[in-house]
């Protein structure tokens, strides 16, 4: 590398890293020696033959191929994929010398001349001054061999980024999910002009959809809504919809009151039970009146007919006893043995 050049590349520049077909042209390009500067110091490249390009397998399609020169003095091709019209040219990679490219199209067996365009004129030829050193490129595996340093403004821009203190005290300065410290909490903190959009505090209820108000900008008012649908403006609210605490206060007592009114009813006799209760004991009064004459009733008239009975058992009574006085003698056992004597109807002794 530190030896000097060759004396005719410098004196031809023409020459220099010229792009050919072989003598005898097939799949791969000669590329003739050259020169440039890395770093201060000149790197020769003695000159190749590229690696074998293969064309496009597909028909009617073509594709560009880029021959190109390494940091490291390593002659190197990059492809485009193939297509059917305009192909683009691949991006010439950085801290590279780009040299030419070859037009290549399905069928091809061999690169021409008339293939191949040159890319020298668009590169001052000998002056490449690639951004790292010689040692970075030949050592880019090794640890700490590419530092912040070597990339500009790199070291600037990681300067002004948070740390990790100033990440963790924007994040304590923020509401935590289950609530905030602060008195207040903005909603669209930090807008600026005239609001377009509506701003609403949401309260998730499941299956029920939301609850929430809402700030509504086109009719510059405040809204409320139970089912996140159907919205009210807090200013349309009336007395049968809120409260003060005072009447809120005088509404719990009065309720107080009448529940124990209430359990105290609960252990009287209702008005209408009271009611039934009267008309029942008048309807026994009377019943019992009935039940009365209706012994008395009873009384008298199974009394007219004992009496009437008694009148006509008597007559029958007499009129046995005549028959029996006439007809019946002799002696007669009881059930518990005595003996009664009995004579024309008459006894006349029981022993």
């Amino acid at each position: 590398m530190n030896t000097p050049p060759t004396g005719n590349l410098l004196r031809d520049t023409h020459k220099m890293f010229a792009v050919h077909a072989q003598f005898k042209p097939n799949m791969t390009v000669k590329v003739e020696a050259g020169n440039f500067l890395s770093s201060g110091a000149i790197v020769e490249f003695p000159g190749a033959t590229s690696q074998a390009i293969t064309a496009p397998s597909a028909p009617a399609t073509k594709k560009f191929v880029l021959f190109y020169i390494s940091a490291n003095a390593q002659l190197r091709v990059l492809e485009s994929p193939a297509v059917a019209n305009n192909p683009v040219l691949p991006t010439v990679l950085p801290e590279t010398v780009p040299l030419a490219f070859a037009a290549v199209k399905f069928g091809d067996t061999s690169i021409s001349d008339d293939m191949i365009f040159d890319l020298r004129p668009l590169f001052v030829v000998g002056s490449k001054v690639p951004l790292h050193t010689e040692i970075d490129m030949q050592s880019r595996g090794t640890p700490d061999q590419h530092p912040i340093t070597a990339i500009t403004g790199l070291t600037q821009a990681l300067a002004a980024k948070l740390t990790e203190a100033d990440i963790t005290s924007e994040l304590d300065a923020k509401a935590d999910s289950t609530g905030t410290a602060e008195d207040s909490f903005e909603i669209g903190e930090g807008g600026t002009g005239t609001p377009t959009s509506n701003k609403i505090l949401k309260f998730n209820r499941g299956a029920l959809g939301f609850a929430g108000i809402k700030i509504n900008e086109a009719e510059d008012q405040l809204e409320y809504s139970v089912d996140g649908t159907n919205w009210t403006p807090l200013a349309a609210m009336t007395g049968t919809d809120f409260y003060t605490k005072a009447q809120s206060d005088d509404m719990l007592a009065l309720k107080a009151g009448a529940t124990a009114l209430t359990d105290g009813l609960a252990t009287k006799v209702s008005a209408t039970a009271l009611t039934d209760g009267l008309a029942l004991k008048a309807d026994a009064s009377a019943m019992t009146d009935a039940l009365a004459l209706k012994a008395t009733v009873i009384s008298v008239t199974d009394g007219l007919a004992l009496k009437a009975n008694a009148s006509a058992l008597a007559d029958k009574a007499d009129a046995a006893t005549a028959l029996v006085k006439n007809t019946i003698s002799g002696s007669f056992t009881t059930n518990d043995g005595k003996t009664i004597t009995v004579v024309d109807g008459q006894i006349t002794a029981i022993a």
